[in-house]
Order: structure tokens, then C-alpha cells, then sequence
């Protein structure tokens, strides 16, 4: 899950030297909470030394430079800034004015509260952030006067001062604990395995220990200094855990994993598919590069190549039962493929449109085991559009289907789909290429790329169906349509439409620029309600783009979430019955 209250550092992670941002950052952090919390003590604390005076300026001015700094280093916001060393120096000139700069303070406390939390208004990290941001407030401020004020001489009810802290020190122990369960990562292993859940327990941890410190009476000044320590460690740790890297969920034996892993100084993503014991696919996207190299458990090497009608690179490797690691440039990532039987299929020839099928499930953050793949039978809904396909090419004039199909499940039952619903219409069916006809092609990815290159190729030299290349539903997919210069296929939604251009956006985002598919947006629709039945309609694809370049966007599309990279996709017909 996401942390929306924990982003506050991510600013810093992403600077050009994030090891000394984020460090500035928890300085920062420390210093303002520091100053913020000796002013809003001010007022309960009517003892005003000259080294109280002192420690404040001191702070303030570690503050302000660390305030500075964060401008050219962290890319913090001038205004922001501008206004938060203002209300430091504030509270440092104006300590020895209870009201005022309590006042101040509370501007102050909220700003931090706001700056740690900007992300999650209204959700359950707010509500932690806010709390947990107060108490180490009203602690650091406490642990200062103790720092610099004899507690003898202090002028008031030592019984409040002890409730103050010791309320303080409850909700720093619970908010600390409860963003820890929030996280996610509480009861598994990600919690002592990942620095993420080390500094997140660390955290709630030295959270718990400022309260069990302040509770000890007997050891009152020892316990109060080491309760001291412990808040500025805490919230440290809560200001330090945005900058690193969240981890991802645990591998779940049967659900295809999507993660991520460290090359050339780039975080790429991979997904493993079927993630089941036996051979499995590992993708990555084409923003990855070329010339990568997987190896499974035993150390055997793999390259990753391109496959006929799919994007990115694929290696298929051999997994163990249950926990092992794939290494990839020196990298490692944890699989857990479980026990349960091998999904074959999955890394056949029909391998890549069901890892694209798995993608689209996963754009919805859901996780859900792989069973079956599009390959492994023809829906009800795809045999209805062929015959309907057969009638319209019947009803232009074409009396010969040239039919390509492979020896899958669904192309087997499509090719007597389209064999019955010719011969009712008196339609030659032929295996071979006519000049008078139309071919159709219900093969699957990669068979169909072989078939549509070689149709390429002979049409360049003779003409070849003149009632044009027809293809399946499911070969909607950017290297199969780019494979001639223009397709034809009956669909029953709109790839131009809103829902499908956010899926595109979204999978785009996902998965490293990955163009979306027939399989992936139908498994996305299924789990999200988006259309996918408006009427059916043959759309035609082209290799044409006629946008101008300044409308190009970052993965060389002519606009976000298209789906045919340099062509297009329109419908050529209304609504056919």
C-alpha cells in the first residue's frame, strides 16, 4: 500500500544527493520540532533562563540553515521556506513572551504537521501524522527545558509537568505503533528483511521506550535523558523512512509477480508469470534496455529476447517449489512460487498475451492467481464477432477466406466457428493466399505476427486480398497491427474512449511504457465495471500519424494513452447487428 503520510522526505530522496538530503531533512525536522516545542511549553513553563534563551537560538539556528540549505539541495519551496524561518527566528526572539510565542508555536507545529502529512488529508495517516508529530513536538520542547533548567527551580505543579509528558509519551507509543500495523509490513518478514521495515520499527520501538523511560519515577533525571534521546531518534526514523524505497508486496505462490529491480542506476519493473513451480516467463518492457541476463536457483544464465507479437523482452527460466531468487545484472528478487501445479500454457507461444492478460489485473492492485490464459479457450462473446465478421465480409462481396489459425484451443474452436459461418453464407474457405479475398487471421500472438509479416511482404510485390487483412479480437496489440501496414478487426469497445485511454495511461505507468492489449484491458474491465460491450464495430488500423511533433508525448506517442504507437485505431463502420 501506499504511505501518503509518509512522503515528507520524498522531496529530499529525489535530489541529486539524497543520502545528505534526507540527513538534512531529519535535521531539519529535529530543530524546528525542537524550537516549536520550547515555544508552546512557554507558557507552562515560567522559568526563563539564559541558556534556555540560548538552546533555542541554538536550534533555530541549526533550523534556518538546514532551511537554506534544503532550497539548493532538496529543491524545498521558497515560500514555504520563507515562512518557516520566519516563525523559527520568531519564537527564539520572543521566548521571554509566554502568549505570543505559543501562539507562533502553534503556527509552527501545524506547518510541520502539514508538511509531513500534505498527501493525506482526510485518511488515517493524517490522523497519525498529526498526533504523532504533536506529542515528539511537545517532547522535544520538554527535553529541552530539561536540558537547560534546573527542574528544582522550575516555577510550577511538578504533577502537571509529569501528566503533560507522560500524556505526550502515550500518544508518540500509540501513533508510533499504529502507523507501524498501517504500514502493512507488521506480521511478515518485509519487517526485518527490508530497511524500510527496520526504520519503520525502529520508530514505534524507541516510540514505546520514550514512554516506558518516563514511567520509571525511580530513575527520574537518567530515564528523562534517555526519553530525550529516544524522541529525536523517533522522529528521525518517521521523517528518514519516506526516502526508502517502500517494498513491495510479498510474493504470492500462484499470482504473477510484478517488482522491480536496480539497473544501470534505474529502478525497471518485471513481471514473472505464472509464478507456479517449473518454467516461467520473466518480462521486462522495452524501457529497460536490451542485453539483459536472468538466472534462476541454479545459477543458469538466460537472455532475455524479444518473442513474435509482444513488447519488451522475455526469458523463460526454471523456478523451484516454494522461496528462491532470480538475479538479474547482479540483482537479486525473491520469488515464491509455492506448490501447486505448472501452468504450461503460460510460457508457450500464447505465453506473452497471458502475462499482458495478468497486467491488466494487476493495473487494478488486485492480486489474483493465474489459472487459465486467453489461449486456453474461445469465449462465447469472441464466437458471436467472428460470425458477425464472416457475415460482413459476406455482405461486401467477399466470396473467399483465406483462414489462419494455429493449434491452440481458442484458434481451433475459431476456425470451426468461421468454417460453419462461411459455408451458411456460401463463403469459399481457403488455406492458402487469394488476390479475391479476405484474409482472416484467429491464430494466436505469435503465429498471427509470422502470418501478417509474410502478408506484408507479398503484398509489396503482388496484390494480395483485396478485401483487406482481418484480425481476431484479441490481436489488438501494437507489434501484431504494426505488422501491416493496415488491419482491420471487430471490437466491441473503444480504444479512444476515456476508460480506455486512462487504462492505457495507467498500464503505461505501471510497466515501463507497455502498450495495452485486447487481453489487458478486457482482465482490467473485469475487475473495474468499464465498458466493454458498446455494439460491435470493425475498426481499422494504419501506420499513419499525422501529429505534429510538439505534441509528442514522453514515450513517443502523440498523446497519453494511445494505443497504437505511430498509427491509428478508428472505426470504419457503425454498430453491426
Amino acid at each position: 500500500m501506499d504511505m501518503p503520510g509518509m512522503d515528507h522526505a520524498a522531496q529530499a530522496a529525489d535530489a541529486g544527493t539524497p543520502t545528505f538530503a534526507v540527513l538534512l531533512r531529519i535535521v531539519l525536522l529535529v530543530a524546528t520540532a525542537v524550537v516549536a516545542g520550547s515555544g508552546l511549553l512557554r507558557p507552562a513553563i515560567r522559568t526563563h533562563t539564559r541558556r534556555t534563551a540560548v538552546s533555542v537560538w541554538i536550534a533555530a539556528g541549526i533550523a534556518v540553515l538546514a532551511d537554506a540549505l534544503s532550497v539548493a539541495f532538496a529543491q524545498a519551496g521558497i515560500v514555504v521556506t520563507v515562512v518557516q524561518i520566519v516563525l523559527t527566528v520568531a519564537i527564539a526572539a520572543l521566548l521571554g513572551k509566554p502568549r505570543p510565542v505559543a501562539v507562533i508555536s502553534v503556527l509552527l507545529t501545524g506547518l510541520l504537521i502539514a508538511e509531513g502529512s500534505q498527501e493525506a488529508a482526510g485518511g488515517l495517516w493524517f490522523v497519525l501524522d498529526l498526533f504523532f508529530v504533536l506529542a515528539a513536538v511537545v517532547l522535544l520542547g520538554a527535553a529541552g527545558y530539561l536540558a537547560t533548567v534546573d527542574i528544582q527551580d522550575w516555577r510550577l505543579d511538578r504533577s502537571r509537568v509529569r501528566t503533560l509528558g507522560l500524556s505526550a509519551a502515550a500518544v508518540l507509543a500509540v501513533t508510533g505503533i499504529g502507523q507501524l500495523l498501517a504500514s502493512g509490513i507488521a506480521f511478515d518478514r518485509r519487517l526485518y528483511e527490508t530497511a524500510y521495515g527496520l526504520v519503520m520499527f525502529a520508530g514505534a520501538a524507541l516510540a514505546v521506550l520514550v514512554l516506558i523511560a518516563l514511567l520509571l519515577r525511580r530513575y527520574a533525571r537518567i530515564a528523562s535523558r534517555a526519553a530525550a534521546i529516544a524522541v529525536v531518534l523517533s522522529f528521525g526514523a518517521w521523517t528518514a523512512v519516506a526516502a526508502i524505497p517502500e517494498p513491495g508486496a510479498l510474493p504470492t505462490p500462484g499470482v504473477p509477480e510484478l517488482t522491480h529491480v536496480q539497473l544501470a542506476e534505474k529502478q525497471v519493473p518485471l513481471l514473472v508469470t505464472p509464478n507456479r513451480p517449473g518454467p516461467n516467463l520473466v518480462h521486462f518492457p522495452d524501457s529497460a534496455g536490451r542485453n539483459l541476463t536472468v538466472a534462476g536457483e541454479d545459477g543458469h544464465r538466460v537472455r532475455a529476447d524479444s518473442r513474435p507479437g509482444a513488447e519488451g523482452s522475455w526469458a523463460k527460466v526454471n523456478l523451484p517449489a516454494g522461496r528462491s531468487t532470480l538475479t538479474i545484472g547482479g540483482e537479486e528478487v525473491g520469488v515464491d512460487t509455492g506448490t501447486g501445479p505448472a501452468l504450461p500454457q503460460a510460457v508457450g507461444p500464447d505465453g506473452p498475451e497471458c502475462a499482458s492478460a495478468a497486467l491488466g489485473s494487476l493495473v487494478t492492485g488486485n492480486r489474483n492467481v493465474l489459472h487459465t490464459c486467453p489461449a486456453d479457450a474461445l469465449s462465447p462473446g469472441d464466437a458471436r464477432d467472428l460470425r458477425t465478421t464472416v457475415g460482413f465480409l459476406a455482405g461486401r462481396g467477399a466470396r473467399v477466406i483465406t483462414l489462419a489459425g494455429d493449434a491452440s484451443a481458442r484458434s481451433t474452436a475459431a476456425q470451426r466457428i468461421v468454417r460453419a459461418a462461411a459455408a451458411r453464407r456460401g463463403v469459399v474457405i481457403a488455406d492458402h493466399p487469394r488476390p479475391d479475398g479476405a484474409l482472416l487471421v484467429v491464430s494466436g500472438w505469435e503465429h498471427a505476427t509470422g502470418t501478417l509479416v509474410r502478408t506484408r511482404r507479398a503484398q509489396q510485390e503482388n496484390p494480395l486480398y483485396a478485401y483487406g487483412n482481418y484480425l481476431a479480437p484479441w490481436l489488438l496489440n501494437a507489434p501484431i497491427v504494426n505488422s501491416v501496414p493496415t488491419s482491420e478487426l471487430p471490437l466491441r469497445f473503444d480504444p479512444r474512449v476515456r476508460e480506455s485511454l486512462e487504462f492505457s495511461v495507467a498500464l503505461e505507468n505501471l510497466f515501463g511504457g507497455e502498450n495495452p492489449s485486447t487481453a489487458a484491458y478486457r482482465s482490467w474491465a473485469a475487475e473495474t465495471s468499464a465498458p466493454v460491450d458498446s455494439g460491435l464495430q470493425i475498426y481499422g488500423c494504419a501506420q499513419v500519424n499525422a501529429m505534429p511533433m510538439d505534441a509528442m508525448g514522453d514515450m513517443g506517442k502523440p498523446y497519453p494513452g494511445q494505443w497504437i504507437p505511430d498509427g491509428t485505431i478508428v472505426p470504419v463502420t457503425g454498430v453491426l447487428r
